[in-house]
């Protein structure tokens, strides 16, 4: 009963979807490559015979080269059909697109290589002007010592 239910709400949510003969997802703005941890905007069409799909948004589900699932709902934009995903991968390795809507996948849609996130350009501060301070309060403390040894002691 449940299921006939969830059905019947997912063809009044979307009834140009349900009425099509050809869902279809396209991905628009992903990456060949990324880097892990850093956040991707993709955008995500879906369309029929009929023409774009509106209604409930589509899942962006990212799969790691061990098949485990890493899902991202879409949020509908101001043009009809196409939707916004900001997906992060958690990790380096290969990664695939898949596009669910509903509870129906429409299967694999694109590939991305991930990498570590780079070294360079870290927001670290350089060492050098901590060498630099180091030097001078050693020196500092250096010469308050000689002058205090040197200057005889009165009482």
């Amino acid at each position: 009963m449940k299921r006939v239910l969830a059905a019947l709400l997912l063809v009044l949510a979307v009834p140009e979807a349900a009425e099509a003969k050809d869902l279809r997802a396209e991905l628009l703005g992903a990456p060949e490559t990324a880097v892990a941890g850093k956040p991707v905007s993709i955008q995500v069409t879906l369309e029929t015979d009929r023409g774009p799909v509106v209604g409930s948004p589509p899942t962006v589900v990212l799969h790691d080269g061990d098949g485990a699932a890493h899902p991202f709902e879409a949020q509908p934009t101001a043009q009809r059909g196409l939707y916004r995903a900001r997906v992060v991968f958690p990790y380096s390795g290969p990664w695939t697109y898949e596009v669910r809507f509903g509870h129906s996948s429409l299967g694999t849609v694109g590939q991305t290589d991930v990498s570590d996130a780079p070294m360079v350009g870290i927001d670290r501060p350089p060492v050098w002007p901590l060498l630099v301070t180091a030097a001078l309060a050693g020196a500092v403390y250096a010469g308050l010592r000689r002058q205090r040894r040197s200057r005889p002691h009165t009482p």
